[in-house]
């Protein structure tokens, strides 16, 4: 629990919890409550030309003020529910299903009305597989469904994590997503990765990573293709 005695309100609400079902059996529960971001004087500035708080003082008293960064901070909540469970040395099989929402907030100085999210439900199940195709690789598949007030969307996904030698590492993955929007917008995704990666020494790791994401729009009046190619060359430094 995290609660601001300068603003006498609830920052965060979290509950989170672990249960031991049965032998390889695991159930997990998450309940989160909070302001997002964490509810400060600052927030008032949100869309802000003038972004200081010294000038704002100048025209705005400071429980204006900080009524105004009050109206500006969102609720966010959370509830999760998930169960997962081991078959044996190399599968387990798992699922959740999440339940968000995010509120609005109401016209104030020059921002205007943001309606809330509503309640976003997704529906997800995943397995995982280890040493399925060579020693110590992880492969991992997942669905997901996801249904809001605004859009549905079905998304898969496919990964394999192996080590190819002592040092070297290969990620490969696969994701689609097709998403409807209320709107009568439809959006197809598919986007295949590999990244190899270097361990070089006990703390740094070379990474390369190259993909394409072919996105496909249609709407009631045309069908839009867009392909984008990108990579990434960088280090990871653990300590």
């Amino acid at each position: 629990v995290d609660y601001d005695v300068s603003y006498s309100d609830l920052n965060i609400a979290m509950l989170q919890g672990t249960w031991q079902a049965g032998s390889g059996t695991t159930v997990n529960f998450l309940g989160d409550h909070r302001r997002a971001p964490v509810l400060q004087t600052s927030n008032a500035l949100i869309n802000e030309v003038d972004t200081s708080i010294k000038s704002q003082l100048q025209t705005l008293s400071e429980d204006e003020l900080r009524a105004q960064a009050l109206a500006r901070t969102p609720l966010t909540d959370l509830l999760m529910v998930g169960i997962n469970h081991n078959f044996n040395s190399t599968w387990q099989l798992g699922g959740d299903v999440k339940l968000y929402n995010t509120s609005g907030t109401p016209a104030n100085g020059t921002q205007p009305e943001l309606i809330g999210s509503g309640n976003v439900y997704v529906y997800t199940a995943q397995g995982i597989a280890t040493s399925l195709f060579s020693r110590s690789d992880i492969s991992v598949l997942s669905l997901s469904y996801l249904d809001s007030r605004d859009s549905e969307a079905s998304s898969a996904s496919l990964s394999n994590r192996s080590v190819l030698r002592e040092r070297w590492t290969l990620d490969l993955s696969l994701r689609y997503l097709n998403q409807q929007f209320a709107t009568g917008v439809d959006v197809e995704r598919l986007t295949p990765m590999l990244r190899v990666g270097y361990r070089w020494g006990e703390h740094m790791t070379l990474e390369a990573e190259a993909g394409v994401e072919n996105t496909t729009t249609t709407t009631a009046t045309e069908t839009t293709d867009n392909n984008l190619r990108f990579w990434m060359l960088g280090y990871r430094w653990d300590f």
